[in-house]
């Protein structure tokens, strides 16, 4: 195709990616706005230091973001989009740790997370 063709096509693909881009941010927006739920449930955790409950994961911060590791008791080793979502927060942490707590969740058992991820640098 000409240089011509391509601009029009593709000014066109635009105008689509735009409106597809506004009525996400609407949907984000809609989802943002959402009443928080009060959490009842005892959760508990296995983690480095023993079993914590959810409301320990915060330590002194006021929010927590919990990543959740699709790796499940049976799985030889984690997700690997998931494996390297979480490889690549190490950058992160110090900025989100300004902020916020984080902690990757996953249904296998803390000891088996653990030597995957150890094994996996």
């Amino acid at each position: 195709v000409s240089a011509d063709e391509w601009k029009e096509a593709r000014l066109k693909l635009l105008a689509e990616e735009k409106k597809f881009s506004r009525a996400r941010d609407a949907l984000t927006k809609q989802r943002q706005e959402l009443p928080f739920v009060k959490v009842d449930k005892e959760y508990e955790f296995e983690t480095a230091q023993g079993k914590v409950k959810l409301v320990d994961l915060f330590g002194e911060h006021k929010d927590l973001f919990v990543y959740h590791m699709m790796f499940a008791d049976d799985w030889e080793r984690s997700c690997p989009a998931c494996a390297l979502h979480v490889d690549s927060l190490d950058s992160s942490l110090p900025h989100i740790n300004t902020h916020a707590a984080l902690y990757v969740v996953a249904r296998a058992p803390y000891a088996k997370v653990a030597a995957f991820a150890g094994g996996n640098k």
